[in-house]
């Protein structure tokens, strides 16, 4: 290959399955090709943190706070043309958070049988229009599904969220019933909201770090509407905090181990990067978590 050639960023490739059901049975003629996001914010961590900073950086991680991405100074307008990291995930739900959900995925996947999806199409029998999966993972009998927003504003005033998550979820277990009937097979689902832009927008209403408390209840708001239609979310901060981690600090962390555990307890109800929030009686608190045990 020509130097000329040599793409500037490394690429990510994934199957281009279509439809969910050939996911299931890993059916595909082609596949698609895309700038790594996960790499490019790496390297901008890497130029911008020198060692001793980048340890204690990471070291924050998952401690009950939210800690920041740094701002990036060496913007590439091929790719990113923006200074934080928030922004990117605010702005485009297939190009930008969808594919940055997938990158990250890949990066917390040891297993070599891991398969990943991005814009699956699935009938919804009590809609006239297919639905779209935005970001689909398997691995060891686990099947994790992420519906992506750009921001917590964006899913609010959308609201749409309230009916998709539980339409994905009975569609997908009617497929994944049948495969495992056919197939003699034990496949679980997860599927959670994956959300981008500002992190403290998604604290709980208690909080430190929330933003959005005092904002006419909109954390409030947002957290009673989960616990209402029993949705679950993950940050797009919480994926780059445990892909970095285990990236940089050499943690074995498998996203196929890691969410259903974390999620595995009935009051869990989301993943930030400053840990795992919980309800309980109505009110809301941020776990640390030790991921390097």
């Amino acid at each position: 290959m020509s130097k000329s050639l040599i793409p500037k960023h490394p690429i990510i490739d994934y199957p281009d399955y279509k439809k969910f059901v050939d996911f299931l049975e890993n059916k595909y003629k082609i596949t698609l090709e895309n700038i790594n996001p996960y790499e490019f914010f790496r390297t901008e961590l890497l130029d911008s943190l020198d060692t001793p900073n980048l340890d204690k950086y990471l070291g924050k991680f998952f401690q009950g706070r939210f800690n920041p991405v740094p701002t990036f100074k060496n913007i590439d307008d091929g790719f990113n043309k923006h200074l934080k990291f928030e922004d990117f995930t605010s702005k485009d739900e297939v190009r930008n958070i969808s594919l940055w959900g997938l990158s990250c995925l890949k990066n917390l996947s040891f297993d070599t049988s891991v398969r990943l999806g991005k814009e699956l199409e699935i009938i919804q029998s009590e809609n006239p229009r297919d639905g779209r999966l935005d970001v689909v993972g398997f691995a060891k009998k686990e099947l994790l599904v992420l519906e992506a927003k750009t921001s917590l504003f964006s899913l609010l005033s959308e609201g749409r969220f309230k009916y998709q998550i539980p339409s994905y979820k009975n569609e997908c277990l009617k497929i994944i019933k049948g495969h495992n009937r056919v197939n003699e097979d034990e496949i679980n689902l997860s599927i959670f909201l994956f959300i981008g832009g500002e992190e403290t927008d998604l604290y709980p209403p208690n909080h430190p770090d929330c933003t959005t408390g005092q904002v006419g209840n909109i954390s409030k708001i947002f957290y009673d509407q989960l616990t209402k239609y029993e949705i679950k979310f993950v940050s797009a901060n919480a994926l780059w905090a445990m892909a970095s981690m285990a990236d940089i600090l050499g943690l074995r962390l498998n996203w196929y181990d890691l969410l259903p555990e974390l999620f595995g307890e009935d009051n869990t109800i989301g993943l930030l990067s400053g840990g795992k929030v919980i309800v309980q009686n109505n009110s809301y608190e941020v776990k640390p978590l030790n991921l390097k045990g």
